[in-house]
């Protein structure tokens, strides 16, 4: 079985909430609860999380941060794949495989 950790996150990668999460966004924050653990988000997390409710791309995600928030894409880069690695650690993301 292949841990998260070993899966590879490009920018072609693709990614949409488990179906299994209960979440609310309040004040700009978003709350993501999943078997009894509760993850809030920060501004630009909040606004990720909502990006990713629909199947994206990594690449779609990291356009959607430049056009949105103050930084480039070189920048928002690895902070985007960190944060999905994140998200899919604690199962709140599941991958869409390419040719599924």
């Amino acid at each position: 079985m292949t841990s998260v950790n070993d899966v590879a996150i490009e920018g072609t990668s693709q990614f949409k909430w488990n179906p299994r999460v209960a979440t609310r966004t309040l004040d700009d924050t978003a709350f993501v609860l999943l078997q009894s653990r509760m993850v809030s988000l920060n501004e630009v997390g909040t606004f990720l999380w909502g990006h990713y409710k629909e199947t994206s791309s990594v690449d779609d995600a990291i356009g959607a941060v430049v056009d949105n928030f103050e930084t480039t894409a070189d920048q928002a880069r690895p902070d985007v794949v960190e944060f999905t690695r994140e998200l899919l650690n604690k199962e709140l993301l599941v991958s869409i495989e390419a040719n599924g």
